[in-house]
């Protein structure tokens, strides 16, 4: 594992996915025992502005933590190599996984999602 990739308190990091500006790894959380995803940006934070900027930003996500929240966000920081990192729950499935196996949803299902995702 390269220095971009290190994120404290986790095992091993599995790549689940990697886009224009992040990898996205599962990995357990040492502490809790718990699958999560672990999500290392790509750009490194050089200045100390920047980093402050970065957990003050993670520090207000966290606060948006309930019972309607997608993801909580367990954890976060920036590691030696600069690069700022997010540790969430692990959600398995995505649209497109269910999308594959089930192939369409129906416009009810969908509005029930939407209005999910609404209410988080």
């Amino acid at each position: 594992m390269d220095q971009s990739q290190f994120v404290p308190g986790v095992g091993d990091l599995l790549l689940v996915g990697r886009g224009g500006t992040a990898a996205v790894f599962r990995s357990l959380h040492l502490a809790s025992g718990r699958t999560v995803a672990v999500k290392v940006l790509n750009a490194r934070l050089t200045t100390a502005d920047q980093i402050l900027r970065f957990e003050s930003d993670m520090a207000n996500v966290a606060t948006l933590n309930n019972e309607r929240s997608i993801v909580e966000v367990l954890a976060s920081g920036v590691n030696e190599g600069g690069h700022p990192w997010v540790i969430t729950t692990y959600l398995p499935d995505n649209l497109a996984a269910i999308l594959a196996e089930h192939g369409r949803i129906t416009w009810t299902d969908a509005v029930a999602v939407g209005t999910e995702v609404a209410r988080a």
